[in-house]
């Protein structure tokens, strides 16, 4: 729905016409001068809205990209941690310590 211009006369003021145009539609109405800064001053505001949350999207940036250096250390972090856990799981399998059964007896082999 478009909002509609509605402008109350103001007593002793003089009124001169203005035109307006707004999402494609263009509106005439006489305004007092304080009506016709009321108008500027919130077409300024609905602007200035429009163009922060504009920079606001191009002003996201990647946490990685703000210090390279942490995201390397935090991701050796991650690759020690993954590999302690497959390390770990790796002993706990029952297929290593026959593994480790079959090293045993061929390093036995050896020294006879």
């Amino acid at each position: 729905m478009e909002p509609e211009l509605s402008l109350s006369l103001s007593t002793g003021e003089p009124q001169k016409q203005m035109t307006i145009f707004y999402k494609g539609r263009v509106s005439v109405c006489s305004a007092t001068e304080i009506q016709a800064k009321a108008i500027l001053s919130m077409a300024k505001r609905e602007i200035m809205e429009e163009e922060k949350k504009v920079m606001m999207k191009h002003e996201i940036v990647p946490q990685a990209m703000l210090n390279p250096g942490l995201s390397m250390k935090r991701s050796l972090q991650l690759f020690l941690q993954k590999r302690k856990v497959r390390i770990h799981n790796a002993l706990a399998s029952p297929y290593a310590a026959a593994h480790a059964n079959l090293k045993r007896m061929q390093c036995t082999d050896h020294n006879i």
